[in-house]
């Protein structure tokens, strides 16, 4: 037999306090997003609090929309470029590796960096752009904040499509990917 849970009941215990007809919690939670959709619940802020200066500070996070590749397919070299990076440990010494693959000619670049930051990246991007032999148009990458800010802004400038993959999805990228590997195994000790 079904069981009301105590929230049930408390909900219950309200409403005929109230003297109103007892509802459901799936009808409260469709009242309360089709609230939301209308813009009648506000909402809230996120603060942070700085303690040196004794303020709160509200924080603003945009969220921009990403981009996602679905049935595009490249036709010729430059269509789309898949974008990694590699993180090793060597003698003590941490490593990252931005790697690169061309979907329709396998080209393929691999560049060393002492951290892994968007403007390694971007500065990854220029190297890659002119070692190319064809013109770049679209990228896709994983989610990672190497490839934000400054790798963003550099893909705008230069008109480059920037696709990212749906979150814990490696084989989204699956020519990279069997790309870090054989860079790994063969060519990084």
């Amino acid at each position: 037999m079904w069981e009301r849970r105590p929230s049930n009941l408390k909900l219950d215990f309200f409403c005929t306090e109230q003297a109103i007809a007892t509802v459901s919690e799936s009808t409260i939670g469709r009242v309360v997003s089709d609230l939301k959709k209308r813009g009648t619940i506000p909402r809230y802020r996120s603060l942070s609090y700085n303690a040196k200066q004794d303020s709160f500070k509200e924080r603003r996070i945009t969220k921009r929309k990403k981009l996602r590749r679905g049935s595009y397919k490249p036709e010729k070299p430059g269509d789309i470029l898949q974008l990694d990076s590699i993180t090793l440990f060597s003698a003590g010494i941490k490593r990252y590796i931005i790697t690169a693959v061309d979907l329709k000619s396998k080209f393929g670049l691999a560049y060393c960096y002492g951290s892994l930051t968007s403007k390694n990246a971007a500065d990854f991007m220029d190297k890659l752009r002119i070692v190319c032999p064809f013109e770049i148009k679209h990228i896709q990458t994983d989610n990672g904040g190497e490839f934000a800010k400054h790798f963003t802004s550099h893909l705008d400038k230069h008109s480059i499509t920037h696709f990212h993959n749906y979150p814990k999805r490696p084989q989204m990228n699956a020519h990279v990917e069997r790309f870090n590997r054989t860079v790994k195994e063969q060519y990084v000790r």
